[in-house]
């Protein structure tokens, strides 16, 4: 499934309206299609352990019951509604699912106490000591497995359209191709959307003896994965500390050593990670770059009003929206990457000095795009000539192959 010309809109619902609840996104919904959104994936809105929880309310990935919905978010009447809604407005819904791990209080704990890591003293346990309030599962169990899967048929009944499935590259892959075949026998337009992790992480993993799958190996099943292969060099350069070479250099490896279909999910921040605002660069400058990049582009909830504060998932504190506004920019940009150059076309992508030239090219159509970061004057390869700037609809001239904007620019040459 070819979803690179598609956009996320990540939600995290306690934090995203004062209410937290499902019906108070309702009211949100058109504004949220209004920026293009394709997909909306909520993080996970299952009832949360109440044995050593994180913060005041606790972790929304410390779950207690896959079957369930959190009561603070309201009913599954509730959720089935907002989906019947969503569907309505053209918008396909995504959830978290988190198999790696449940919290201390599960029910599976019951039902499977010999599927789970245990410390030392016999006492369950995560295998990553900061992830405290949860419990590792082992895939040891055929019966675990089938319960699992079924938790993801009752989704599919319920009308979810796809799974972002959390540190997914932990999880056997064998497991993941039987999930697959089950729900696709279901649906088979499922979209299967995979946390892998960095290579830190991951070597980590490997030295606890733990399961680690590779980023080629998931797309057997993953239609797309995060782009944390490379996270490092990107968020290192929006810190200051690398050149955007460097980044660059970590795109075009990706496409040497990833299969030829492959999606990564371009964001500049999620959840996990800092808001973009608390960089202090240029938000249409680098929202643009995200969106040019091969592959489908997340926003979370809140970029689009510049929030810099990253909220808390561990207790109530509803995200800011009164910093500034970028819908405008987004609906924009989103609107050019439906354009299918940019699920089929041929990707390449360069730099000079602080300056990202990247292009789409099928057929006879050619589509660049030009984010110079620093806005020095640059001497490119790029055509000379008057193009029309598809973001603002002004035109931009190439004069002796030199450049010198300080905007980002999209152009068909």
């Amino acid at each position: 499934m070819n979803l690179r010309n598609q956009m996320i809109y990540q939600i995290y619902l306690r934090n995203h309206t004062p209410e937290g609840t499902f019906n108070s996104l309702i009211d949100d919904l058109d504004r949220i299609k209004a920026l293009g959104t394709d997909i909306v994936h909520f993080l996970p809105i299952y009832p949360i352990g109440q044995k050593k929880r994180k913060g005041t309310l606790g972790s929304p990935y410390s779950i207690s019951d896959y079957k369930g919905v959190n009561p603070e978010h309201g009913t599954i009447g509730d959720f089935r509604l907002l989906v019947e809604t969503m569907h309505q407005k053209g918008l396909k819904v995504m959830i978290d699912i988190v198999f790696n791990h449940t919290s201390h209080d599960a029910l599976l704990i019951e039902k499977f106490p010999n599927s789970y890591h245990r410390d030392e003293n016999g006492e369950v346990a995560p295998k990553v000591a900061d992830w405290w309030d949860i419990a590792d599962l082992h895939f040891n169990d055929e019966k675990l497995e089938e319960e699992l899967i079924d938790s993801l048929l009752y989704w599919i009944e319920v009308g979810v359209d796809g799974f972002r499935c959390d540190v997914a590259s932990m999880v056997p892959l064998s497991f993941w191709r039987k999930a697959e075949a089950a729900v696709r026998e279901k649906n088979p337009e499922v979209i299967w959307f995979a946390e892998t992790v960095d290579p830190w992480y991951a070597s980590n993993m490997k030295e606890l003896g733990a399961v680690y799958e590779t980023d080629s190996s998931m797309y057997d099943v993953f239609d797309m994965q995060y782009s944390y292969d490379i996270w490092h060099l990107q968020r290192e350069h929006l810190l200051g500390e690398r050149p955007l070479k460097d980044f660059v250099e970590g795109l075009q490896l990706q496409e040497f050593y990833l299969p030829l279909y492959y999606n990564k999910v371009r964001f500049l921040e999620n959840h996990d990670q800092d808001r973009f605002m608390s960089y202090g660069l240029d938000p249409d400058m680098y929202t643009a770059m995200m969106f040019f990049l091969k592959g489908t582009t997340l926003v979370y909830g809140g970029q689009e009003f510049l929030s810099s504060k990253r909220p808390s998932l561990f207790d109530k504190d509803t995200i800011e929206r009164n910093e500034g506004d970028i819908s405008s920019l987004i609906s924009v940009l989103a609107s050019l990457k439906k354009d299918p150059i940019f699920a089929e076309g041929h990707y390449r992508v360069d730099s000079i000095d602080e300056c990202m030239i990247s292009s789409y090219k099928k057929g006879n159509r050619t589509v660049y795009g030009v984010f110079n970061t620093k806005g020095d004057r640059i001497t490119t390869e790029l055509p000379d000539g008057e193009y029309e700037n598809l973001i603002t609809g002004k035109t931009v001239r190439i004069s002796n192959h030199i450049i010198d904007w300080d905007f980002p620019v999209i152009f068909e040459a």
